[in-house]
């Protein structure tokens, strides 16, 4: 957790001194998108750090197998968002044109208070005991037989079937299928 907000400051940072041309590239440096865009940026990369510490947190939890909480930290920050664009771009706000960097504050505060409710989880909710990385059903027994000398004991779990492997996959794919969701919503 430490390394992602490590990370997400040192990339705020990095992004902010190569704002320039980073504004360039993306055809932000003119009139009038770049008093917009110079005004907008340092409070969109104030979201970054605690961005980056929740999508650990929740990588945590999910780890934890307290995938429910997971998702359920990251809807509450999307309706945060939703909640914060819909009330601040519809108020008086965007008439003083201070809308964008509004909400750009707004949507950073909510995120620092997913992050901070993430990694509270994260300490409050600590893995079950002696939980099994592997479903039963995933590392399927050889037959009983002799041990022979050298060969693991018979209470050792076998090693897992490319079958049951596969059915592992298949089971995961609901993981895979929310990280890539999580991954493009950054």
């Amino acid at each position: 957790l430490v390394c992602a907000l490590v990370i997400g400051l040192l990339s705020a940072l990095v992004l902010w001194l190569g704002r320039r041309p980073l504004l360039s590239a993306l055809s932000l440096s003119r009139p009038p998108l770049d008093d917009l865009a110079e005004s907008y940026l340092p409070v969109a990369l104030l979201r970054l750090p605690p961005l980056l510490l929740l999508r650990a947190s929740s990588a945590v939890l999910v780890g934890y197998q307290r995938v429910k909480a997971a998702s359920l930290l990251n809807l509450a920050l999307a309706c945060a968002d939703t909640a914060a664009f819909y009330l601040l771009l519809h108020s008086s706000l965007v008439l003083a044109g201070g809308g964008l960097v509004a909400v750009g504050a707004a949507v950073a505060a909510t995120c620092a208070i997913a992050a901070a409710a993430a990694v509270t989880a994260v300490l409050l909710l600590p893995p079950d005991a002696a939980v099994r990385v592997l479903p039963r059903r995933c590392c399927r027994r050889a037959a009983a037989a002799p041990e022979a000398e050298g060969a693991l004991p018979a209470d050792a779990p076998a090693a897992p079937s490319e079958s049951s492997l596969l059915s592992l996959a298949r089971d995961s794919l609901n993981v895979l299928v929310r990280s890539v969701l999580l991954s493009g919503s950054v």
